[in-house]
């Protein structure tokens, strides 16, 4: 993971400064339209969080998306199911791969905050492709 805080919602200018993307907002389709077209993509992970407003056919156009690896949400989420899913997500990605993000990581984090959710009895479900 690179850089120590968010970027603007604009894309980025030079896209080797980044590895994954994740894109929070209650309504991710504009975005997603820009983003998608990007011929950088290919590598990147890609995660999708949103909250109260789960659209079924975005999360179904970014699983089919060029992106490397994608996260999305596969049921309405609440913040704080979101934001518990992805803090866990990410602390062990990072904790788990020094200089390089590989797909089994991708899997295994993904696991980590799955269970996570499931552990607190949260209801809400993400989708992973490595």
């Amino acid at each position: 993971m690179y850089g120590s805080a968010p970027i603007s919602t604009s894309l980025p200018d030079d896209p080797e400064n980044f590895n994954i993307i994740l894109l929070c907002s209650h309504k991710p389709f504009g975005i997603w339209n820009q983003i998608e077209t990007q011929p950088w993509l290919s590598q990147k992970i890609f995660a999708i969080c949103c909250w109260e407003s789960y659209d079924p056919e975005i999360s179904g156009s970014v699983m089919q998306s060029g992106a490397a690896s994608v996260i999305v949400p596969e049921s309405p989420t609440t913040p704080r199911e979101a934001g518990l899913f992805y803090l866990k997500f990410f602390k062990e990605l990072d904790l788990h791969s020094l200089d390089q993000i590989s797909g089994k990581m991708i899997w295994f984090s993904f696991a980590k905050a799955k269970e996570l959710l499931k552990k607190r009895r949260y209801n809400a479900k993400f989708n992973v492709r490595c």
